[in-house]
């Protein structure tokens, strides 16, 4: 398995997922017109992952704009990464918005109210 990343674009994030360390990272704006399709390969590589997931595992997700199905698309991420939950491991969930942007905020207040693992929602210093 190797690392899973991506370079950020106009509408889509930087993505860097590191199995050897459980830093997993989305940063940037999610615009693309296919989401599913940008994200796809992500989505096997987390199975994979899953399969023989790190004690700890850290999603940092860093936002200044997102359309519905890039939302979407994460929450299957999160999902997915519920699998580690259920072998006893520690996943955690961060969102960060920046300061005054209440839209990305309440996105991600109102990701962690939907997904199935707890969201920390923090203002970017």
């Amino acid at each position: 398995m190797k690392k899973f990343s991506k370079k950020a674009t106009s509408e889509t994030p930087e993505i860097s997922f590191d199995h050897l360390t459980g830093e997993f990272k989305i940063l940037g704006r999610s615009l693309p017109d296919q989401a599913f399709t940008f994200y796809d390969s992500l989505f096997l590589w987390v199975d994979e992952y899953i399969k023989v997931p790190l004690k700890n595992t850290r999603l940092v997700i860093k936002i200044d704009y997102i359309n519905s199905s890039s939302l979407k698309c994460m929450l299957e991420i999160v999902k997915k990464l519920e699998a580690c939950v259920n072998k006893n491991h520690t996943v955690s969930v961060e969102w960060y918005y920046e300061k005054g942007d209440e839209e990305i905020k309440e996105t991600g207040e109102d990701f962690g109210e939907i997904s199935g693992i707890p969201v920390n929602v923090q203002e970017m210093q």
